[in-house]
């Protein structure tokens, strides 16, 4: 069974948690011993600090590449995974070329955004992918600190040469 909890519940429930210490603060300040009051004011503090970890980023930008895979897994938590092949990067010691992968994850409520990534996958065209790296990650939401947030085609099709390497069409 899959069980999804939608992100608005987690920002309820930490606004009724907020508005009823805050009720309980005011009301009960004189009355409330020292230990309540600074255990009070932790508990705000250490749901503000989850809150912004949750649904903070750290920061934003777009890949461009081919989508190699996308997949649902997860033992407890189900959750979008993605590959995105950037393409190959120059050469190393060794001669070797070596291609640039770039792991991402895919918020589950956004279906519309896998079903275009399945699509694209499928037709094997390059994209832009929009992303979100967050601070910390929740077992729930995926297994990397990237998440994508949209996906542009870029109507590019990617064929392999005599080489084995991908080549761009023109």
């Amino acid at each position: 069974m899959i069980v999804f909890i939608p992100r608005i519940f987690f920002v309820k429930i930490s606004l009724v948690i907020n508005k009823l210490y805050l009720y309980i603060w005011l009301i009960n300040l004189k009355t409330m011993s020292t230990v309540k009051k600074i255990g009070l004011i932790i508990g705000i503090i250490l749901i503000a600090v989850l809150a912004f970890f949750y649904f903070g980023s750290y920061s934003s930008g777009t890949q461009a590449g081919v989508v190699m895979k996308i997949s649902k897994k997860g033992v407890v938590f189900k959750t979008w995974e993605g590959r995105l092949d950037m393409g190959t990067v120059g050469r190393s010691k060794s001669s070797e070329l070596g291609t640039k992968i770039f792991e991402f994850s895919i918020d589950g409520s956004n279906e519309a955004l896998v079903k275009k990534l399945e699509e694209v996958q499928l037709s094997g065209q390059r994209i832009n992918l929009g992303f979100e790296q967050k601070y910390v990650i929740f077992p729930w939401q995926g297994e990397t600190k990237y998440f994508a947030t949209s996906v542009e085609s870029s109507g590019v099709i990617e064929e392999e040469n005599e080489t084995g390497l991908p080549q761009l069409d023109e």
